[in-house]
């Protein structure tokens, strides 16, 4: 069986990475196509990765005060993984457009910013390539929000994008990476992204 394409979406937070995938998921599959689509940390019941964003975002709710940042990182990290295993792995080999609300990246990125260490962001690193190694992207976006300002100004959207265009022009990529700002429609994005995957795909070489 022929393996899926892999369609990352990344940038901040409120840059429009789940409005466009909900589109390209919809659009792809009214044309028939298999489509899977995930986001991280992910808030599907029933999952590690609900579970790890319910500690994000409500923590107390579980009988948490604080979360440090590092066991944040770590905590998103596993959620990760799992999901590559559970879900997101299965879906490309049987074929399936898989679509990433999130890459790997916002692990290392969202830490930088937080202040977590070197050394630790470089052990996620490799634990998250390690577990990728089964597929390249096809294409990647970085959507990045308006061209100035903040997306969710309790995340410093500035001091965010230049972290995510730092952190992906030292990575020496071999799939192309797109950066998308929004002009105001971002039903754009999708367009941009559905004209990429109408283009054939290029023939292995010999």
């Amino acid at each position: 069986m022929t393996p899926g394409r892999l369609i990352i979406l990344e940038g901040p937070d409120g840059a429009g990475k789940s409005t466009t995938s909900r589109i390209l998921t919809e659009r792809l599959r009214a044309d028939g196509k298999a489509v899977s689509c995930f986001a991280f940390p992910g808030n599907e019941p029933g999952t590690l990765g609900k579970l790890v964003h319910a500690l994000h975002h409500a923590p107390e709710v579980h009988g948490v005060t604080r979360i440090d940042a590092t066991g944040l990182q770590i905590l998103h990290a596993a959620a990760h993984v799992d999901a590559i295993h559970t879900r997101i792995r299965p879906a490309y080999e049987r074929g399936d457009t898989v679509i990433m609300d999130r890459y790997w990246w916002s692990t290392i990125v969202y830490g930088r910013v937080a202040g977590v260490d070197a050394t630790t962001l470089n052990l996620l690193r490799q634990l998250a390539e390690h577990h990728w190694r089964f597929a390249a992207p096809t294409a990647a976006y970085l959507l990045m929000g308006p061209r100035s300002g903040g997306t969710a100004p309790h995340d410093g959207g500035d001091r965010l994008r230049s972290a995510y265009s730092e952190f992906v022009e030292s990575l020496g990529l071999t799939f192309p990476v797109r950066v998308l700002h929004d002009e105001g429609s971002r039903a754009d994005y999708s367009e941009l992204i559905l004209g990429g995957l109408a283009a054939p795909r290029p023939t292995p070489s010999a």
